[in-house]
């Protein structure tokens, strides 16, 4: 019976390492922070369906996919700590925060996303209210709540503007445009 083959699991490459060739390849890290980057800017969308402990054991990065300076020696053995792959091919893509959205809700890690309202909507209580969310957005984005909803009766000068950034941490499986409702209270500093 033959040695296993290591294979690296960037979509595209080739590289492999058996046990005992003296070729390295590097585990997913442990840390779920690392192994997200890791697992998005690889693009390989198969992985995120991989549970955890066939990921820490058996999927691996080859040395061709990091910078020379994520090493901590020459022979490119060990990983500095926070090293990211980042050398793919040309045609490499990236995977998008909608794409993650499911991991993320496994791993427990906050997704960004921001809101839009119906121009229905008006804030009557400014110290809650109720939102539909329309969109889960790549990046946080400020919004101005004035933009949204214009004056309320209840504040006789308009409301001032805010800035907003949301987290949700239970992800709604990678339907979009996700549609639920979340309760914002609204302080004014």
């Amino acid at each position: 019976m033959g040695a296993k083959k290591k294979r690296c699991c960037v979509s595209g490459c080739s590289a492999y390492a058996v046990s005992g060739d003296g070729k390295t390849v590097f585990h997913f890290p442990p840390d779920m922070r690392r192994r997200r980057k890791w697992l998005k800017v690889i693009g390989n969308i198969d992985l995120l369906l991989t549970a955890d402990s066939t990921l820490s054991s058996s999927r691996f990065v080859c040395p061709a996919h990091f910078e020379n300076n994520m090493f901590w020696d020459k022979f490119h053995q060990r990983l500095q700590r926070h090293a990211v792959p980042t050398k793919f091919g040309p045609n490499h893509q990236e995977l998008s925060e909608s794409q993650m959205v499911a991991w993320d809700s496994r791993h427990g890690i906050a997704t960004p996303f921001i809101f839009s309202a119906t121009s229905d909507q008006s804030f009557e209580d400014t110290s809650a209210a109720s939102i539909t969310v329309d969109k889960v957005t790549e990046n946080p984005e400020q919004t101005s709540i004035r933009s949204h909803f214009g004056s309320s009766s209840a504040s006789p000068g308009g409301f001032p503007s805010f800035s907003l950034h949301f987290y949700y941490k239970k992800a709604i499986l990678p339907v979009l445009p996700v549609h639920f409702k979340l309760n914002v209270h609204i302080y004014q500093l």
